[in-house]
């Protein structure tokens, strides 16, 4: 054992474990081992890394116990390890790398039973960290908006297949990755059909939070599906939460379900993205969006998002930001950022009253 410092951390899925690993990592200067850790076990043991991936944080509760029970005596060559269960070994590898990483440098290690492994390591540290029910839903809806793209000749488009696997599909394949995803953390999720307005047969979500009912549509937040439907240029890194947890009152604008199947009442607000997020406004005041967006900038934030409760706030507020706040912004950035120069381009949703500005520096 040495004096290395190693903070392991546990996780529920969809609780942000990974980016909490790899964000303090950097800030103590050490490394973050997630995926990579089965990199180096699948060359330390000599099995493919696939297998590892295949059966990645999947032991059985028997073998784990023997595991920290046993006096780690066993090779990779004895005929213990060679009749061992293929999802047993596996685990072994990845356990006995971890006490190697443990013996030899200083940092963090996410999942895979670490806190188990160096639980006889004097200079550990161990945390697990979960996620609020509205969290791990925003979770999914963003990593299947920044893993998928819209690809209406994906192959097996109407399955979960074409998101999880071949990363293209459409909205019924979204929407059953949704389903799935959010089922094996314990949130209910319904498939809905239905159609759209000038776009035809279309699949989304209901998501079900703290005992209300949410209308969800992953398709409809990424930039590329948005891009085919409107032809607007956005960034690819883009995600639109404005169908992230909202009202039936507000998905009708442009969505219409199917009545044949009787899905729940979808009147709760309060997981709305500009509402929990302090970006939706009754009146417009200059000074204090001007202010906001300096903050953005500040933060790192690439893009800028606000909406409107009325009508008359939104039309004095777009003209006001397109030509007024815009470029003071961007002159703000090239001063914060040090820059020669910045582009931008903005969209805007009369309809919902929204205005979206996206900086590229």
């Amino acid at each position: 054992m040495t004096g290395n410092l190693v903070i392991t951390i546990g996780r529920e899925c969809g609780s942000g474990g990974r980016l909490i690993g790899n964000r303090l990592a950097e800030k103590l200067n050490i490394k973050c081992y997630d995926k990579e850790l089965l990199t180096l076990a699948a060359k330390k043991s000599g099995l493919c890394e696939e297998i590892f991936e295949s059966h990645d944080e999947k032991p059985t509760s028997s073998f784990l116990y023997s595991l920290v029970m046993d006096s780690y005596s066993m090779g990779y060559s004895t005929s213990s390890f060679i009749d061992m269960p293929l999802n047993h070994k596996v685990f072994l590898a990845q356990f006995d790398t971890i006490k190697h990483l443990a013996d030899t440098e200083s940092c963090v290690i996410v999942g895979r039973c670490a806190d188990y492994a160096l639980a006889e390591y004097p200079n550990v540290l161990s945390v697990f960290i979960s996620g609020n029910m509205d969290e791990k839903i925003k979770y999914i809806f963003k990593y299947l908006v920044d893993t998928v793209d819209y690809d209406q000749n994906a192959l097996d488009n109407q399955n979960i297949y074409s998101s999880l696997v071949g990363k293209k599909s459409v909205c019924a394949g979204y929407s059953r990755a949704a389903q799935y995803l959010l089922k094996q953390m314990g949130i209910e999720c319904i498939y809905v059909v239905g159609t759209v307005k000038e776009q035809g047969a279309h699949a989304w979500n209901i998501v079900k939070c703290d005992d209300k009912y949410y209308q969800m549509d992953v398709t409809f937040g990424d930039p590329i599906f948005q891009e085919n439907e409107t032809g607007e240029t956005l960034p690819h890194d883009l995600v639109n939460y404005e169908y992230l947890c909202c009202t039936d009152e507000e998905i009708f604008t442009d969505h219409q379900q199917d009545d044949f199947v009787p899905y729940p009442v979808c009147d709760s607000n309060d997981l709305e993205y500009y509402r929990i997020n302090g970006l939706y406004y009754e009146t417009f005041d200059e000074n204090e969006i001007y202010e906001k967006m300096k903050a953005g900038i500040e933060q790192g934030q690439e893009m800028f998002a606000i909406r409107f409760l009325e009508n008359a706030a939104y039309e004095v507020a777009k003209k006001t930001i397109i030509n007024n706040l815009i470029p003071q912004t961007a002159e703000f950035l090239v001063d914060f950022r040090q820059l020669e120069e910045v582009k931008y381009t903005y969209a805007v949703d009369d309809r919902k009253r929204i205005i979206m500005i996206f900086w590229y520096s």
